[in-house]
Order: structure tokens, then sequence, then C-alpha cells
């Protein structure tokens, strides 16, 4: 049935993605977007085909991947402004993802979307298309009867018809559209009181408008929960940095797994609640005083799989210990994805800056000379299918970036990967 919708659906927005600006994926220019699982109430499922794979708390979700809910509710966080929120029993099909503009298809089930700033979002049902280009919260129920239903809370939903005009639903009213998209019947009526599901929206609205708004984090997913889990201060020559709440002794890129993915290679898969930004975009770096700092990046950033370098570099043939440290500014960041072996860069134990030293890397057995490693970390790894061309968040090519702004890691010296950073 997921195969048929898509199919349908597809040809109804194949003009309007044809004229959109050039994606392969999630992928826009030299730039990867991707959103990520930022609650997980239980039983997500992620794949880029019908076939059902278990998810998880700040897993990537790219152009071209399935997203299922069962028992529990879950949130994908698409930009920094905007969230899809999904009931149980829910399934989405994440057509295309751009920055500031994301389209997605229902096959059945309830979801909310909850826009913070101006953003295009384009949702498309069996019986009907909604568009979004204003903040509100927008509740879209698919039901097995080819019904759907757009009810708004804030903002305004517009929705083309095949015939006639477009209907206007303005906050507190609520759309019912059956029949086929040919001869459509609707119906117009006031907002229900709130449910379960709305309540728990709320809450996540809570949790996300705290910090939507924060100018130290730029547009950088995932970047504005960092408050309630640490404190940012003024650092030297890097401005404002974050310092997470941690126990003596912990380094980033240690509280999680390597994901294997086809497209990118190792994937970092934090098991911490923040464990999205710092470890995607931006530098790291120890001080002596403040111990571990995160410095975001101050220009539209792309996503990375891990900003970490490796030692020996990612792809040489080593059967022993195999090493990763967190990139610092100034590091160049090379991608090891789409390459057979990364070039070794330094050692890396001082910036160019001369403003810290790394501590000892983190290492691990590897069983072989390809990804997946097993790290002695705190959670099993994961394994998604991976994303194949045509969708998901494809990149080719790549330079090498440095740069401030990634995510934890290990310390001491070695290669990158991923872009020029």
């Amino acid at each position: 049935m997921a195969r048929l919708l898509h199919s349908f659906i597809t040809a109804l927005v194949l003009i309007a993605l044809l004229i959109a600006p050039a994606y392969g994926g999630a992928l826009t220019g030299n730039v990867v977007v991707a959103a990520h699982v930022s609650y997980d109430g239980g039983g997500i499922r992620i794949s880029e085909n019908d076939s059902a794979e278990e998810g998880a708390l700040n897993a990537p979700v790219f152009a071209g991947d399935f997203v299922r809910t069962s028992t529990g509710d879950a949130e994908l966080e698409i930009d920094a402004a905007t969230a899809v929120r999904m009931a149980p029993r829910a399934q989405i099909y994440v057509a295309s993802l751009d920055v500031g503009r994301t389209s997605l298809e229902v096959d059945t089930g309830t979801i909310e979307i909850r826009v913070f700033q101006p953003r295009a979002v384009t949702v498309v049902t069996r019986s009907s298309t909604v568009e979004i280009a204003e903040p509100g919260s927008y509740r879209i129920e698919v039901s097995p009867g080819v019904a759907t239903r757009v009810t708004v809370r804030g903002g305004r939903a517009t929705v083309p018809l095949q015939i006639g005009d477009a209907l206007a639903v303005a906050s507190g009213m609520s759309l019912q559209v059956s029949g086929t998209r040919a001869n459509p019947r609707t119906d117009f009526s006031v907002v229900a009181d709130v449910d379960e599901f709305d309540r728990w929206n709320d809450a996540r609205d809570v949790a996300m408008s705290a910090g939507a708004s924060d100018t130290r984090v730029n547009p950088i997913l995932g970047a504005n929960e960092l408050e309630n889990y640490g404190h940012w201060l003024s650092y030297k020559a890097y401005g404002m940095v974050w310092s997470p709440n941690a126990n003596p002794g912990w380094a980033p890129y240690t509280v999680g797994s390597w994901m294997t993915s086809p497209v990118f290679g190792p994937v970092w898969l934090s098991s911490e609640p923040w464990g999205w930004a710092p470890y995607h975009y931006g530098r790291w770096i120890n001080d002596d005083e403040y111990g571990w700092l995160w410095i975001p990046e101050q220009s539209v950033v792309s996503w990375e799989p891990a900003l970490v370098a490796f030692i020996p570099p990612y792809g040489a043939p080593v059967d022993a210990a195999f090493c990763w440290r967190p990139l610092a500014p100034g590091d160049i960041y090379e991608p090891w994805y789409n390459t057979t072996v990364t070039t070794f860069v330094s050692n890396n134990h001082t910036n160019k800056n001369g403003l810290h030293v790394q501590p000892p890397v983190h290492s691990f057995v590897r069983p072989g000379v390809s990804f997946p490693f097993n790290p002695s970390i705190r959670v099993p790894e994961v394994h998604f299918s991976g994303r194949s061309s045509g969708s998901g968040a494809r990149r080719s090519g790549g330079g090498s970036r440095s740069g401030g702004g990634g995510h934890s890691g290990g310390g001491g010296g070695g290669h990158s990967g991923g872009g020029h950073k």
C-alpha cells in the first residue's frame, strides 16, 4: 500500500519537484541536509523502502526515507524552526528536504507540524495537498477511508483543489477533504477540544521554543535544546561556546555508537539527549579550566556523519586498534565517504592558534578493514540500510573543511572526514 501511495503522489507532485531547486535527495549544492529523531516514544522505524528498521534518538533522517511509528509518539526536527510530530501508528514519506523547504507524504495516521519561523512545508495525502508557509500549529489526520482532516490552531494553511479555487484554513478551523481529487467533498468545522496528542505537542512546543530564536547557534538543527544540558560562555577569540553538563573524565564521541551507512560509512549516533548538533556541526576544544567546549559554526552549515579524525585514516588496512578524536578549530576535515582511503592530515595536538591541547584518542578494536567498528561504549551498534542514490542525504565529492563547530570525540590527532570545513 505504501508503495502504491508513493507512486500515486509522486506523479501528482512531479511538476513541482522539477521546477524546485536542484536537490539530489538531501543535497543542496554542496550542503547535506538531514533531519533527525528528536523524540522517540518507542517503536519508531526508519527506512528507504517498505521494510521496517528500528530507529533511535538522534538518528538521521534523509529525503527518500519512510518513517513509521508503532506504539509511541515521535518527533522529527526538520530544521532549527520546524518539527514534525507523529502519533502512534502513523507513516510518512520524506519526499524532499531543502533549506527552508520540506515536502512530506502522509500514508496514514495523525501528524502535527509545528513551524516556529516562516518555512515552506507541503504535505500530500491521497485526497488533498496542504501548503504551509507561516508559523503555526498544523494537525493532519489521514483516515483509512481516504479522508484528510486539516486542523489549524495557529497560522494559516492552504488546500489547493484540482478543480476550483484553493481553500484557506484559518486558525481555529478544521477542514475535512474526502472523495477523490477530481471530485472532492469538503467540510469546514470549528476546532474540536484538545486530546492527548495535542497536549503532548504543547509540551514539546515548550521544549523547542525555549531556544528557537537563539542567535548563538545560527540555524544549526538541534542546537536550540543545548541550554537545558549545559551553559554558554564567551571564550577567547571564538565568541560564544557551549559547555555541556558532564561528569569528570567525559569526552565527546564516547556516549553512543557508530552506525553503518553504505552512503556515508561510519556515522556517529549519540545516546545523549542533546547529542545531535554538537556531533555533526562545528568543532570541539579542550580547555584546562572549562573542559570540553563546543564551538558552533557561524554560517550555513552542512551535516556531516561525524567531525572526527580517525587514526590511522579511515580506509587504511588496519587489524588492531583504531582511534578517533574530535576535530578542533583549524583542523582540516576531508570526507571519508565516496573515497577508498583518506589522507593523513596531522597529529593536531594543538591547533594552529596554539590555544588548546587535545587529550588522548579513543580507541577500539577493529574486526576487519571496513566498518562496522565495534566501539567499547555504552550502547550497541546500530545498522541502517543506508540511503541509495536518488533519495536520502546524498553527497558526491567534497573538499576539505577547516573551522569551528562539530561534536564530541576523543582526543588526539590524525585524519578527518567530510567536506572542506
